[in-house]
């Protein structure tokens, strides 16, 4: 991913004067107090502001005495550099916060939902499951496919399989998505029967990935 990330020196003159004695000028003069800062950002939205400074200008000479922070931000009324400079960086944390918090209720929710499908399954639910674990002699470790329940029985489950299966779950995904399951020729002819014993053992062991029952239903034949 690329990243996009800076920095740039701003300088903003202030309302605030004090009469000081100027070296250059070799008298008492007014001066303007300037603040100097480095905004830097991530992607021009996060940005944060390091570097700051205060300085006191002569308005004859622009002679240049330095300030204390502390005591010059006591003296002004509010914080001078804006507060999107400043602050905009923890709006993007609590985004992302938010992103992640948001992902885990949405996964937390898929998982009560997957477990409510598997308990009472339904003629046309769609698994997406590793199938290698009930293979005799799998090619891999990996097996992963989409299957349709066609009928149910209270010892076992009918299941329409497809003709390919892939070594990444992302492969069945995308068959599900891209609406691949309602070509005629995504399931085999053949069916396939799982006792409702080895869909448990599969279950425990993690390889039961997703069960969907919101998808449109098509005529099974």
């Amino acid at each position: 991913m690329l990243v996009i990330w800076g920095s740039s020196g701003e300088s903003k003159a202030l309302d605030h004067q004090e009469i000081c004695r100027c070296p250059t000028c070799g008298g008492n003069q007014t001066f303007r107090l300037i603040v100097s800062y480095v905004v830097r950002h991530i992607w021009y939205i996060c940005t944060w502001v390091t570097g700051e400074k205060y300085s006191l200008v002569c308005q004859q000479c622009s002679h240049s005495l330095p300030a204390n922070a502390k005591e010059m931000k006591a003296k002004l009324r509010k914080n001078p550099i804006p507060m999107f400079s400043r602050y905009s960086w923890s709006g993007f944390v609590i985004a992302i916060l938010a992103l992640l918090g948001l992902g885990i209720i949405i996964s937390e929710i898929k998982s009560k939902e997957r477990e409510a499908f598997f308990a009472s399954p339904q003629v046309g639910d769609i698994y997406i499951a590793n199938l290698a674990s009930l293979m005799l002699e799998p090619d891999g470790s990996a097996h992963y496919a989409v299957m349709r329940i066609k009928s149910i029985t209270p010892e076992e489950i009918e299941f329409q399989v497809p003709v390919y299966a892939y070594d990444k779950e992302k492969g069945a995904i995308q068959d599900k998505t891209k609406g691949k399951l309602s070509n005629p020729d995504y399931f085999k002819k053949e069916t396939e029967f799982i006792s409702k014993e080895k869909l448990n053992e599969l279950k425990a062991m993690g390889g039961v990935k997703s069960i969907d029952r919101k998808v449109s239903r098509e005529t099974l034949p």
